[in-house]
Protein backbone atom coordinates (compact mmCIF):
# COMPACT_ATOMS: atom_id res chain seq x y z
CA UNK A 1 0.00 0.00 0.00
CA UNK A 2 1.79 3.38 -0.95
CA UNK A 3 2.15 5.97 1.93
CA UNK A 4 2.88 9.59 1.35
CA UNK A 5 3.35 12.60 4.08
CA UNK A 6 1.92 15.64 3.30
CA UNK A 7 3.40 18.65 5.60
CA UNK A 8 1.23 21.82 6.06
CA UNK A 9 2.66 24.42 8.82
CA UNK A 10 3.79 22.26 11.65
CA UNK A 11 2.12 19.61 10.84
CA UNK A 12 3.20 16.25 9.12
CA UNK A 13 -0.03 13.58 8.13
CA UNK A 14 0.12 10.16 6.74
CA UNK A 15 -1.54 8.88 3.80
CA UNK A 16 -2.17 5.42 3.15
CA UNK A 17 -4.32 4.20 -0.01
CA UNK A 18 -4.73 0.96 -2.43
CA UNK A 19 -2.64 1.18 -5.01
CA UNK A 20 -5.90 1.85 -7.06
CA UNK A 21 -6.20 5.38 -5.05
CA UNK A 22 -3.12 6.48 -5.82
CA UNK A 23 -3.28 8.24 -8.86
CA UNK A 24 -6.30 10.03 -7.44
CA UNK A 25 -4.22 11.09 -4.20
CA UNK A 26 -1.25 12.49 -7.04
CA UNK A 27 -4.16 14.60 -8.73
CA UNK A 28 -5.42 15.83 -5.67
CA UNK A 29 -2.45 17.28 -3.92
CA UNK A 30 -0.13 17.69 -6.46
CA UNK A 31 3.64 18.73 -4.92
CA UNK A 32 2.54 18.93 -1.82
CA UNK A 33 3.28 14.61 -1.43
CA UNK A 34 6.62 13.79 0.05
CA UNK A 35 8.04 10.51 0.02
CA UNK A 36 7.76 8.46 3.09
CA UNK A 37 10.42 9.02 6.39
CA UNK A 38 11.30 8.53 9.64
CA UNK A 39 10.69 11.53 10.84
CA UNK A 40 7.83 12.12 13.65
CA UNK A 41 4.10 12.25 12.27
CA UNK A 42 1.16 14.61 13.47
CA UNK A 43 -1.64 12.31 12.26
CA UNK A 44 -2.88 9.66 9.63
CA UNK A 45 -5.36 8.82 6.97
CA UNK A 46 -5.49 5.40 6.31
CA UNK A 47 -7.74 4.12 3.38
CA UNK A 48 -8.60 0.22 2.70
CA UNK A 49 -10.80 -1.15 0.40
CA UNK A 50 -12.52 -4.76 0.05
CA UNK A 51 -13.35 -7.20 -2.27
CA UNK A 52 -16.39 -5.05 -3.89
CA UNK A 53 -14.24 -1.60 -3.99
CA UNK A 54 -16.00 -0.42 -1.15
CA UNK A 55 -13.70 1.80 1.13
CA UNK A 56 -12.83 2.67 4.69
CA UNK A 57 -11.66 6.05 5.25
CA UNK A 58 -10.12 6.17 8.92
CA UNK A 59 -8.42 8.66 10.66
CA UNK A 60 -8.37 10.44 14.70
CA UNK A 61 -11.61 10.81 14.49
CA UNK A 62 -13.28 7.72 13.72
CA UNK A 63 -14.35 6.03 9.89
CA UNK A 64 -16.00 5.69 7.14
CA UNK A 65 -17.22 2.64 5.89
CA UNK A 66 -18.64 1.41 2.80
CA UNK A 67 -17.60 4.26 0.52
CA UNK A 68 -18.05 3.63 -3.01
CA UNK A 69 -15.20 4.29 -5.65
CA UNK A 70 -17.22 7.84 -6.90
CA UNK A 71 -16.65 9.43 -3.01
CA UNK A 72 -13.65 8.25 -1.67
CA UNK A 73 -11.21 10.83 -3.33
CA UNK A 74 -13.59 13.62 -1.96
CA UNK A 75 -14.17 11.91 1.66
CA UNK A 76 -10.09 11.32 1.52
CA UNK A 77 -9.33 15.14 0.95
CA UNK A 78 -11.92 16.35 3.17
CA UNK A 79 -9.78 13.84 6.08
CA UNK A 80 -6.69 15.32 5.33
CA UNK A 81 -6.85 18.92 5.61
CA UNK A 82 -8.79 18.30 8.40
CA UNK A 83 -6.20 16.41 9.74
CA UNK A 84 -3.69 18.87 8.67
CA UNK A 85 -4.85 22.41 9.66
CA UNK A 86 -6.99 21.37 13.05
CA UNK A 87 -3.85 21.40 15.39
CA UNK A 88 -1.47 23.87 12.90
CA UNK A 89 -0.19 26.47 15.58
CA UNK A 90 2.83 27.70 13.41
CA UNK A 91 1.02 29.72 11.42
CA UNK A 92 -2.92 31.52 10.96
CA UNK A 93 -4.88 29.14 8.79
CA UNK A 94 -7.21 31.82 6.37
CA UNK A 95 -10.44 29.95 4.59
CA UNK A 96 -9.03 31.94 1.44
CA UNK A 97 -7.78 30.93 -1.71
CA UNK A 98 -4.90 32.77 -3.44
CA UNK A 99 -3.12 33.64 -6.67
CA UNK A 100 0.10 35.20 -7.10
CA UNK A 101 2.13 37.15 -9.37
CA UNK A 102 6.16 36.22 -8.81
CA UNK A 103 6.82 37.03 -5.60
CA UNK A 104 3.52 39.20 -4.51
CA UNK A 105 -0.43 37.12 -3.89
CA UNK A 106 -3.89 37.91 -3.41
CA UNK A 107 -5.63 36.18 -1.05
CA UNK A 108 -9.27 35.34 -1.88
CA UNK A 109 -11.09 35.15 1.11
CA UNK A 110 -14.31 34.32 1.72
CA UNK A 111 -16.94 31.25 3.14
CA UNK A 112 -18.01 28.14 1.66
CA UNK A 113 -20.05 28.56 -1.47
CA UNK A 114 -19.14 32.63 -1.69
CA UNK A 115 -17.26 31.82 -5.20
CA UNK A 116 -13.79 31.38 -4.43
CA UNK A 117 -12.99 28.65 -6.43
CA UNK A 118 -14.46 29.52 -9.50
CA UNK A 119 -12.78 33.35 -9.22
CA UNK A 120 -9.33 31.67 -8.30
CA UNK A 121 -9.82 29.60 -12.07
CA UNK A 122 -10.79 32.45 -13.82
CA UNK A 123 -7.40 34.55 -12.86
CA UNK A 124 -5.54 31.49 -12.98
CA UNK A 125 -6.84 31.21 -16.91
CA UNK A 126 -5.57 34.49 -16.89
CA UNK A 127 -2.08 34.51 -16.06
CA UNK A 128 -2.16 33.92 -12.40
CA UNK A 129 -0.11 31.90 -10.42
CA UNK A 130 -2.31 28.81 -8.68
CA UNK A 131 -1.71 28.72 -4.84
CA UNK A 132 -5.18 27.11 -3.56
CA UNK A 133 -8.58 27.86 -3.38
CA UNK A 134 -9.01 26.71 0.07
CA UNK A 135 -6.04 26.97 2.60
CA UNK A 136 -3.44 29.66 3.11
CA UNK A 137 -1.00 29.85 5.63
CA UNK A 138 -0.41 33.41 7.07
CA UNK A 139 2.07 35.56 9.49
CA UNK A 140 1.40 38.65 10.11
CA UNK A 141 4.56 39.99 8.30
CA UNK A 142 2.66 39.19 5.04
CA UNK A 143 4.52 36.13 4.55
CA UNK A 144 1.59 33.58 3.18
CA UNK A 145 1.83 29.92 1.66
CA UNK A 146 -1.01 28.18 -0.22
CA UNK A 147 -2.20 24.27 0.31
CA UNK A 148 -1.82 23.69 -3.66
CA UNK A 149 -4.97 21.12 -3.27
CA UNK A 150 -6.49 20.25 -6.79
CA UNK A 151 -9.42 22.79 -6.92
CA UNK A 152 -12.90 21.33 -6.10
CA UNK A 153 -15.98 22.75 -8.62
CA UNK A 154 -19.06 22.47 -7.94
CA UNK A 155 -21.34 21.68 -10.43
CA UNK A 156 -22.69 24.47 -12.54
CA UNK A 157 -18.78 25.82 -11.75
CA UNK A 158 -17.07 22.95 -13.09
CA UNK A 159 -19.27 23.51 -16.50
CA UNK A 160 -17.63 27.07 -16.33
CA UNK A 161 -14.44 26.23 -15.63
CA UNK A 162 -13.98 23.29 -18.38
CA UNK A 163 -14.77 26.11 -20.92
CA UNK A 164 -11.64 28.10 -19.76
CA UNK A 165 -9.06 28.08 -22.39
CA UNK A 166 -6.29 27.68 -19.97
CA UNK A 167 -7.45 24.75 -18.17
CA UNK A 168 -8.78 22.77 -20.72
CA UNK A 169 -6.31 20.56 -20.67
CA UNK A 170 -6.40 19.81 -16.92
CA UNK A 171 -6.31 17.09 -15.25
CA UNK A 172 -9.90 16.25 -13.50
CA UNK A 173 -11.71 13.42 -11.28
CA UNK A 174 -14.91 12.70 -10.46
CA UNK A 175 -15.35 13.16 -7.32
CA UNK A 176 -19.60 12.76 -6.13
CA UNK A 177 -21.09 15.38 -7.38
CA UNK A 178 -17.76 17.25 -7.39
CA UNK A 179 -15.07 17.34 -9.95
CA UNK A 180 -11.05 17.99 -8.63
CA UNK A 181 -9.27 20.16 -11.70
CA UNK A 182 -5.56 19.64 -11.20
CA UNK A 183 -4.05 23.35 -12.52
CA UNK A 184 -0.38 23.99 -12.95
CA UNK A 185 1.10 25.10 -9.71
CA UNK A 186 4.09 27.54 -9.58
CA UNK A 187 7.53 25.93 -8.63
CA UNK A 188 7.36 29.05 -6.02
CA UNK A 189 4.60 27.84 -3.47
CA UNK A 190 6.00 29.01 -0.74
CA UNK A 191 8.41 32.67 0.32
CA UNK A 192 5.03 34.82 -0.91
CA UNK A 193 4.37 38.13 0.53
CA UNK A 194 0.45 39.26 0.49
CA UNK A 195 -0.09 42.26 -1.22
CA UNK A 196 -3.39 42.21 -1.20
CA UNK A 197 -6.77 40.78 1.07
CA UNK A 198 -9.76 40.32 -1.47
CA UNK A 199 -12.82 39.46 0.37
CA UNK A 200 -15.66 38.09 -2.18
CA UNK A 201 -19.52 37.26 -2.66
CA UNK A 202 -21.05 35.91 -5.72
CA UNK A 203 -24.72 36.68 -5.61
CA UNK A 204 -26.16 35.67 -9.03
CA UNK A 205 -27.66 38.67 -10.88
CA UNK A 206 -26.33 41.57 -8.66
CA UNK A 207 -24.07 44.62 -9.97
CA UNK A 208 -20.59 44.81 -9.90
CA UNK A 209 -19.40 46.63 -6.29
CA UNK A 210 -15.79 46.90 -5.10
CA UNK A 211 -15.01 48.99 -2.14
CA UNK A 212 -11.83 49.82 -0.30
CA UNK A 213 -12.14 48.51 3.17
CA UNK A 214 -11.32 49.62 6.49
CA UNK A 215 -8.34 48.30 8.96
CA UNK A 216 -11.80 47.71 11.39
CA UNK A 217 -13.90 45.71 8.65
CA UNK A 218 -10.92 44.08 7.34
CA UNK A 219 -9.65 42.63 10.41
CA UNK A 220 -13.30 41.54 11.33
CA UNK A 221 -13.50 39.75 8.22
CA UNK A 222 -10.16 38.14 8.53
CA UNK A 223 -11.26 37.01 12.20
CA UNK A 224 -14.43 35.24 10.44
CA UNK A 225 -12.33 33.49 8.15
CA UNK A 226 -9.59 32.03 10.49
CA UNK A 227 -10.01 28.25 10.96
CA UNK A 228 -7.19 27.21 13.84
CA UNK A 229 -8.32 30.06 16.56
CA UNK A 230 -8.38 27.97 18.76
CA UNK A 231 -4.52 26.86 19.13
CA UNK A 232 -3.86 30.39 19.54
CA UNK A 233 -4.62 32.13 23.35
CA UNK A 234 -5.46 35.23 21.67
CA UNK A 235 -7.54 33.23 19.02
CA UNK A 236 -4.80 34.40 16.27
CA UNK A 237 -5.83 38.48 16.90
CA UNK A 238 -3.05 40.11 17.35
CA UNK A 239 -1.89 38.67 14.16
CA UNK A 240 -4.63 39.77 12.45
CA UNK A 241 -4.87 42.66 12.94
CA UNK A 242 -1.35 42.90 12.35
CA UNK A 243 -2.09 42.05 8.67
CA UNK A 244 -4.60 44.11 8.23
CA UNK A 245 -2.65 47.09 9.45
CA UNK A 246 0.07 46.08 6.74
CA UNK A 247 -2.13 45.09 3.76
CA UNK A 248 -5.19 47.09 2.38
CA UNK A 249 -8.44 44.82 1.35
CA UNK A 250 -10.72 45.41 -0.98
CA UNK A 251 -14.76 43.69 -0.55
CA UNK A 252 -16.14 42.49 -3.83
CA UNK A 253 -19.91 41.45 -4.65
CA UNK A 254 -20.23 40.31 -8.12
CA UNK A 255 -22.74 38.62 -10.26
CA UNK A 256 -21.21 37.31 -13.43
CA UNK A 257 -17.83 37.29 -14.20
CA UNK A 258 -18.21 39.40 -17.52
CA UNK A 259 -18.27 42.13 -14.88
CA UNK A 260 -14.50 41.36 -13.58
CA UNK A 261 -12.42 41.03 -17.12
CA UNK A 262 -12.20 45.27 -17.06
CA UNK A 263 -11.94 45.74 -13.27
CA UNK A 264 -10.98 43.16 -11.46
CA UNK A 265 -8.12 41.69 -13.75
CA UNK A 266 -6.44 44.81 -14.34
CA UNK A 267 -6.33 45.94 -10.19
CA UNK A 268 -5.05 42.73 -9.17
CA UNK A 269 -1.96 42.86 -11.46
CA UNK A 270 -1.43 46.78 -11.06
CA UNK A 271 -1.46 45.84 -6.83
CA UNK A 272 0.54 42.65 -6.84
CA UNK A 273 3.27 44.98 -9.21
CA UNK A 274 4.50 45.89 -5.23
CA UNK A 275 3.55 45.87 -2.08
CA UNK A 276 1.03 49.08 -1.32
CA UNK A 277 0.35 50.31 2.46
CA UNK A 278 -3.25 50.32 2.62
CA UNK A 279 -2.90 54.43 3.39
CA UNK A 280 -1.20 54.19 -0.34
CA UNK A 281 -2.99 51.64 -1.77
CA UNK A 282 -6.10 54.24 -1.98
CA UNK A 283 -5.21 56.57 -4.54
CA UNK A 284 -4.66 53.20 -6.75
CA UNK A 285 -7.69 51.69 -6.44
CA UNK A 286 -9.16 55.26 -7.05
CA UNK A 287 -7.33 55.05 -10.60
CA UNK A 288 -8.50 52.21 -11.46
Amino acid sequence: MPRAIIQLGDQRIAIDVPDLLWEDIKISFGNHLQDASSEPLSKQVLVTSDRDNFFTVADAHGSSEGVPRADVTSLVMDAVITALIEDVSSSIVLHAGAVALQTNAAVIVGPTGAGKSSLVAWLVDRGFQYLTDEIVLASDDTAISGFSRALVMKPGSYEFVRRLPNLAGAKVIPAGSNHLVRPPSPDQAHGLRCALLLFVKFSAGSDLELRLGSRAGVASALVEANLNARNFADGGFVSLTALARRIPGIFLTYGHFDQLADRLGPLLRKSLEKQYAPESYGKLFASL
